[in-house]
């Protein structure tokens, strides 16, 4: 069977579309250098001659070095070039590729952490549609990958929060996860839902995963240049703040009011302790409603959670207050039939 790039893209099928789109990226910009360079099929090239092949390399690495690309990324991308050059039959040992190619210091700048003040204006250059996404992002955990595919079946609102139950073919690790969105997104969506058919895409802009994902990052990107927060990391062409930002928030508040473990679970993440699993979908929700008004964005809905807040505890001592009263009379009925038991009560 004669391997092309056809065969090969078929070949890893299988793997999860960002994946995928990330390798196809990468073949294709290798391929627009060699265009670039005047080649005609580089592959030729590169079984014939080692050293062509290696300097070709070199030259496609520099060059991603000189576009500001991270060197992480660029090893990353250099993993899934020489992924695919191997299926080719242009194959490189680990000693040929570490001490013929130079890449570039890895540079690990320190993330940039979202602030509260930065979501609101973020919010306030946006409709509702968008506002709807972004705080269910913020308060999900959800990655826009998985939020684009979301249809209204996934969506219970039965529940005092709305859940949403996320298919394992949607996430990053192929295993599905249940997870929350707050009562402030919750009323950017609830008409919305209303209005759609059970099989209709909720925030997806099109049923190709890959469209309806550049689209949102292209939107986040227009509106973080009308709000003035356009940054980017010093000497990367990387902004500070992306979609993923809004996950890394909600990890965060997560992690701090709950714990990691369970901040790993709402968020997908391999690796954690499975201790939260075990809880049913009512019991993962109490957790949820504490760590609810820490994913609060409008002072509005702060203010309202910390009333039911304080509603909450006000009730809880009426209880109490309500318990100490029967038990103090049941006392007293206990005393009015023996007064000699009066010597078991501190009275």
């Amino acid at each position: 069977m004669l391997r092309t790039q056809e065969s090969y893209f078929e070949k890893i099928s299988t793997q999860a579309i960002g994946t995928q789109r990330g390798i196809k990226q990468t073949i294709s910009s290798f391929f627009s250098y060699c265009m670039e360079k005047g080649m005609g099929d580089p592959i030729l090239l590169m079984k014939k001659s080692e050293e062509d092949c290696l300097d070709l390399l070199q030259g496609w690495i520099n060059r991603n070095a000189q576009q500001q690309i991270a060197g992480s990324t660029i090893k990353h991308k250099f993993s899934q070039l020489n992924g695919f050059l191997h299926y080719m039959g242009i194959k490189m040992t680990p000693q040929d590729i570490r001490v013929n190619l130079k890449f570039p210091k890895i540079v690990k700048e320190e993330p940039y952490p979202l602030q509260l003040e930065e979501i609101q204006k973020i919010l306030e250059h946006t409709n509702g549609k968008k506002k709807g996404l972004y705080l269910s992002l913020l308060s999900s955990g959800m990655r826009i990958g998985e939020a684009v595919q979301l249809r209204k079946k996934d969506f219970d609102l039965s529940k005092q929060r709305i859940m949403v139950r996320i298919p394992a073919k949607m996430t990053k690790t192929r295993t599905g996860r249940t997870t929350f969105i707050s009562k402030e997104a919750a009323s950017f969506i609830k008409t919305k839902l209303r209005s759609l058919d059970d099989d209709d895409l909720v925030f997806g802009s099109s049923e190709l995963v890959e469209n309806a994902r550049m689209n949102e990052i292209v939107t986040l990107h227009r509106t973080l240049e009308k709000a003035g927060l356009n940054q980017k990391y010093e000497g990367l062409n990387r902004r500070k703040i992306t979609l993923h930002s809004f996950r890394a928030y909600f990890f965060t508040k997560a992690a701090r009011t709950i714990g990691e473990d369970y901040a790993h679970m709402l968020t997908g993440h391999g690796g954690y302790l499975p201790q939260y699993n075990r809880l049913t979908d009512d019991e993962k929700l109490e957790l949820y409603l504490k760590l609810e008004p820490e994913l609060l964005v409008y002072d509005s809905s702060r203010k309202a959670a910390e009333i039911e807040k304080l509603q909450a505890e006000v009730s809880e001592k009426e209880k109490l207050n309500d318990e100490i009263q029967r038990q103090g009379q049941y006392i007293d009925y206990l005393l009015s039939k023996d007064p000699e038991a009066k010597k078991f009560f501190k009275l």
